[in-house]
């Protein structure tokens, strides 16, 4: 239980409530689950359910009434489980806050365990951090002007035409740039897994500007370890399984089977969400290097396109945080009141239309606003680039 988490909401005022979701030990192991059918479903979606219904209980035993509203706020696999809380118990609450969602969590272990497939299936293929290093250095020079300001930033990726291809070692090059596997790689971790048969992509890839945290998956001797722990334990239930054998085709269905009706939620599943007036609030940091930023972008523009223009303006606002990287950190401004934000929403009716975000402590002075999906900040013309005071939202 991440106690930490629950000190800001009980210092202002909350009843808070965590779960573990019935699983004491390391968050990167999955063997967790295997041969255990309840854990899979405590983990998948039970857990907070029932946390939730206990909560609501205490409190109205303790104060004699219920919470006014109850608000549900999470990053990463707590993202998953909120939408997850939209998805299967639409009444538990009136607000979610949904930060960099591992959502759907089988193919996205897909991605994890192909993105360090990609540079781990041979010595030659291998990316080391200081030539991570030197690919987001060069993405930055490529990229980080397009928004008009040169701040260590790429404002808005998928925009980012850059190709780790230019970095490729030339005859007499020196260690300074990459080999002709490692470009392949490079550009495989940014394309995502995909299905040899069938071509289609399994998982969108991390974007352009995400290179510092990406050795979390593309360093080692195997792929991320929620991930092979995720197919060696409950999927193949083989300690000896080797990630090199996976089979993008055959064995991504096995995966599927497995724990996607557990795990996974669908876009097109959230109407009784919304039929009561409830919201959600989507955000994700480009610069993830863990979750790719595009996955939650994907599943906003398919939410939108199910349940309606009119309902999504009502009901859901998605902020992309340029720079941010997983659940926080990374160039970008990354503190945000989520919480603060959902709550206003729900208590006014009133739908964000930009959010502020703000430096870390340990880091220089600087905000910017968070605009909502499509929308991008753009830089005024005046002022000190430092202020989100000298930027509006637009199209990018």
């Amino acid at each position: 239980i991440a106690y930490g988490d629950m000190t800001g909401p009980l210092s202002r005022g909350y009843a808070t409530a965590a779960s573990d979701v019935g699983h004491q030990g390391s968050p990167l192991d999955g063997s967790f689950l295997t041969g255990h059918p309840e854990k899979l479903t405590d983990f998948g979606h039970r857990a907070v359910h029932e946390t939730a219904v206990a909560a609501k209980a205490t409190i109205a035993a303790f104060y004699g009434n219920g919470p006014k509203r109850s608000l549900y706020a999470s990053c990463s696999t707590g993202g998953r489980i909120g939408l997850m809380e939209a998805y299967r118990y639409p009444d538990d609450y009136d607000g979610i806050s949904a930060v960099a969602p591992a959502n759907q969590m089988v193919p996205l272990m897909i991605m994890s365990l192909g993105t360090g497939a990609a540079t781990m299936k041979d010595e030659a293929s291998r990316v080391p951090p200081p030539k991570l290093q030197m690919v987001q250095k060069a993405a930055l020079a490529a990229c980080d002007a397009d928004d008009g300001v040169n701040d260590g930033i790429i404002g808005h990726p998928p925009a980012c035409r850059f190709d780790p291809v230019v970095l490729q070692c030339k005859a007499g090059d020196a260690a300074d740039c990459l080999t002709e596997p490692q470009v392949a790689a490079i550009r495989a971790v940014y394309a995502g897994p995909k299905n040899p048969r069938t071509g289609k992509q399994i998982y969108p890839g991390l974007a352009v500007g995400s290179e510092a945290q990406m050795a979390a998956l593309t360093v080692g001797q195997e792929p991320f370890p929620v991930a092979t722990t995720f197919f060696k334990g409950p999927v193949f239930n083989n300690p000896a399984w080797n990630f090199r054998s996976f089979d993008y085709d055959r064995d991504t269905q096995r995966a599927l089977d497995y724990g996607s009706n557990a795990l996974d939620i669908p876009p097109d599943g959230l109407d009784r969400f919304f039929k009561g007036g409830r919201k959600l609030l989507l955000s994700h940091g480009w610069a993830d290097g863990l979750i790719p930023a595009q996955s939650t972008v994907n599943f906003y523009e398919a939410l939108v396109k199910d349940i309606g223009r009119s309902r999504a303006k009502n009901g859901v606002r998605l902020f992309m945080a340029p720079g941010m990287g997983h659940c926080a950190g990374g160039a970008g401004p990354s503190s945000v009141d989520w919480l603060g934000t959902l709550d206003q929403w729900v208590e006014t009716g009133k739908a964000p239309e930009r959010v502020l975000a703000s430096n870390l402590p340990n880091q220089s002075p600087r905000t910017r606003p968070l605009c909502p999906h499509p929308q991008v900040a753009k830089y005024k013309g005046q002022g000190s680039t430092d202020e989100a005071q000298n930027f509006s939202c637009a199209k990018p």
